[in-house]
């Protein structure tokens, strides 16, 4: 493990001194997904599926299926898809939005292994439609829009149940945010359920960048904006832990970098920056 390995490790153990247990820079291996038992009959030729990985082993998992203006949630964890309670329709646009390409779904909770998660809901959009927008300048963008001109990105939000971490959701839960894409690309369900992606809620805790690495110039001043979180399985997955509540207010991350020279012989450059702000 490389010093920068060994810092982030050093700073999540101050983060979460209580869960120093099932900290980790990465997952050596990642849960191996659970069958599905049964489905329904999907109204599309394409559904899409992703699943929810809980807990430190990853024992909990719970397959959602995208089909349309229907959600599928797997609540029980049984790998039944048509259970009651487990279909759920699309929540009405607001006025004057009827049209819009984005679909949301309020899952609401989700019980597992004696523990309640809460407050869920999936963002469904097409990758077309951020064309224009930041993400649309991102090199993946292009490589996905040709592989899929159809493709559809997610952003799941909820609040995680966690033994032995105190966050600032409901009853101490913590509120995890996944993104539309992190640094590892985007996160699109697959069109089965071998090449599902996988996002973890609850396990080894990571700091990484948020959404994209920085791109060091010189010369030039940079932003950079680091999110700790859950990583997953596959691009888009990592579920970053919301700040409010949960971070003491008078820890602040600081990054190290280093500038290897081209010349040899000549010692690296080093700088050190502690991020005051939060977002």
């Amino acid at each position: 493990m490389n010093r920068y390995r060994w810092y982030l490790l050093f700073l999540l153990s101050l983060l979460f001194p209580s869960a120093w247990h099932s900290l980790s820079i990465a997952a050596d291996t990642f849960p191996a997904p659970r069958k599905i038992e049964k489905e329904p009959a999907y109204q599309t030729k394409t559904p899409r599926y992703g699943r929810l990985v809980f807990g430190k082993e990853g024992k909990d998992q719970v397959w959602i299926v995208h089909d349309g203006d229907l959600l599928y949630v797997d609540r029980n964890g049984n790998g039944d898809l048509t259970d009651p309670g487990e279909r759920i329709e699309r929540q009405k646009p607001r006025k004057g939005f009827e049209e819009a390409p984005s679909r949301t779904f309020e899952i609401g909770e989700i019980r597992l292994g004696g523990l309640t998660h809460k407050r869920f809901e999936l963002l469904a959009t097409p990758l077309k439609e951020f064309a224009n927008e930041t993400l649309g300048r991102r090199p993946e963008f292009k490589e996905e829009i040709k592989k899929d001109p159809e493709a559809i990105v997610y952003r799941l939000i909820g609040e995680v149940e966690v033994p032995g971490i105190k966050g600032g959701g409901a009853e101490g839960r913590l509120s995890v945010r996944g993104s539309y894409s992190d640094t590892q690309g985007f996160l699109t369900f697959g069109n089965r359920a071998t090449n599902a992606p996988a996002i973890r809620l609850g396990g080894p805790i990571q700091v990484d960048f948020y959404e994209e690495k920085p791109q060091l110039r010189l010369g030039y001043a940079i932003d950079m904006f680091l999110s700790i979180g859950f990583p997953g399985q596959g691009p888009g997955t990592f579920a970053a832990i919301e700040y409010e509540g949960t971070l003491p207010t008078e820890l602040k991350p600081v990054a190290e970098i280093e500038v290897v020279p081209a010349s040899q012989g000549v010692p690296p450059y080093r700088e050190r920056y502690e991020l005051p702000s939060r977002c």
